[in-house]
């Protein structure tokens, strides 16, 4: 008994064949508020440092990949449809997206290592707690059951709260 417990328990890897239950659309709109934020983010940091191209496509393709998932989540929703290309990608390409951007971030604070470094105190701490946030986001990645919709909650509202402090480190930046 505990042993069959303990299996049911144990991260379901997603399938194509998999269409997870209890996805709702207000987990889907939560889903699609931190792609904007971060988008808008990424604009907003570009205009007050200098056009990075690494930095920009990074930033649009994450934006593109946080997209299309979010429409995946209003597919399983709605429709109770697992469309596998579209949740497969994110395993994909976000990673790819997200590592352009940060090579692209770090070019940025390179050549503007006088203005960051100087930032506000502020600034520093928001983008502190952002880097923990999307250190948060990879280890759920690695660790929860996608297909949960209470593990995909905990995604959600933790990458929002890290869009959240993205922002701020801009706005005090």
């Amino acid at each position: 008994m505990e042993k069959e417990n303990k299996q049911k328990k144990q991260r379901k890897p997603m399938s194509p064949d998999m269409v997870p239950e209890g996805f709702t659309v207000p987990l889907c709109i939560v889903d699609l508020i931190p792609v904007i934020g971060f988008f808008f983010s990424v604009i907003f940091l570009a205009k007050k440092t200098y056009f990075n191209y690494l930095f920009i496509f990074g930033g649009i393709l994450c934006t593109i990949s946080g997209l299309i998932k979010v429409w995946w989540k209003f597919i399983v929703a709605i429709k109770k449809k697992n469309v596998w290309w579209m949740f497969n990608q994110m395993r994909i390409i976000f990673p790819i997206a997200f590592l352009l951007f940060s090579i692209g971030l770090i070019d940025i604070l390179k050549n503007y290592s006088g203005t960051i470094l100087n930032a506000t105190s502020y600034s520093k701490f928001f983008f502190t707690l952002w880097i923990i946030g999307m250190s948060l986001m990879t280890l759920f990645a690695i660790k929860l059951d996608s297909s949960d919709p209470k593990a995909n909650w905990i995604e959600q509202i933790t990458n929002g709260i890290s869009q959240i402090f993205l922002c701020l480190a801009i706005e005090f930046l």
